[in-house]
């Protein structure tokens, strides 16, 4: 007997100018003959928990399988929907680079994170696919029944004062967590992550790693 296509529902909430090679792997995995995809590009929905709270109702009112949501300036490898579907993860996400910027030095690192000792979050470089604690939102895959188990999953949390304590990204893993699900982070599928950087920060960046052999060395003297 013939397996079930699965059905994707593709997300981009933060729709702005789509990078053109996102473009075209949305129209390459549209044409997979293996999946049944619909893509959703919400316009005009501010702030960003609202655009993904919106794309996760519009998902739950579909009968799709997944709900993959990808940024705008993101451009997951083309293999990333099968291999991320053929994890078999309830949520699964690539591995996604933003800048961070240190002393006029500008660096990439993996938004990947795991609980250090103090119960704070630290960058974790991992290899293979492997258990974190969050991630940012710019390619997750979610199962079905993640957001069927939960209502309203984004939201920003603010401290007391009205300053922001988590991101929406951030904090719904940590009310997955609490839900029962595991965050699991395919480092050996990476992503690229179109922005505009400093070009001289990056000089200023190769100069400062001479000194530091790996980048978790780097990472933890800045």
């Amino acid at each position: 007997m013939k397996e079930k296509r699965k059905k994707i529902f593709i997300a981009i909430p933060n729709l702005g100018c789509v990078a053109p090679q996102l473009s075209l792997n949305l129209i390459s995995w549209t044409h997979d003959p293996r999946y049944i995809v619909f893509v959703s590009m919400p316009e005009d929905i501010f702030p960003l928990d609202a655009a993904r709270n919106t794309c996760v109702k519009e998902f739950l009112e579909r009968d799709d399988d997944y709900l993959w949501f990808i940024d705008s300036d993101i451009i997951p490898p083309i293999e990333a929907l099968h291999r991320l579907v053929s994890a078999d993860k309830d949520i699964i996400g690539a591995t996604c680079f933003s800048m961070r910027a240190e002393d006029r030095a500008y660096f990439p690192y993996p938004v990947t994170l795991r609980y250090n000792e103090e119960g704070k979050y630290i960058v974790y470089y991992g290899s293979g696919t492997e258990q974190v604690d969050a991630t940012g939102g710019a390619c997750v895959l979610f199962k079905r029944k993640v957001f069927e188990s939960i209502e309203r999953p984004y939201e920003f949390l603010y401290y007391p004062d009205g300053t922001l304590r988590l991101t929406c990204d951030f904090y719904v893993f940590q009310k997955l967590e609490k839900a029962g699900f595991k965050l699991f982070i395919d480092f050996d599928l990476l992503c690229d992550h179109q922005k505009r950087v400093s070009i001289k920060g990056i000089q200023d960046l190769l100069s400062m790693l001479q000194n530091c052999p790996t980048p978790q060395e780097f990472l933890n003297s800045v």
